[in-house]
């Protein structure tokens, strides 16, 4: 792996879990665009895993 990449998906989870804890503190929904539809979803729908959260593609799930 080139080792400017070494630690990106840990900065990208922790930066992650901090947007959802930001939206759950200010009571407002994330927002995404998943096949080039924006996606409003509540934090407290998706979980704190990165394997829970995106799919194989990096993409995130609304859950439905």
């Amino acid at each position: 792996m080139d080792a400017d990449l070494r630690g990106i998906e840990s900065a990208l989870l922790r930066a992650a879990q901090g947007a959802r804890d930001r939206a759950r503190m200010t009571g407002t929904r994330l927002v995404f665009s998943e096949d080039g539809v924006l996606k409003f979803v509540s934090p407290d729908r998706l979980e704190p895993s990165s394997h829970e959260v995106a799919n194989q593609d990096g993409r995130y799930s609304d859950g439905e």
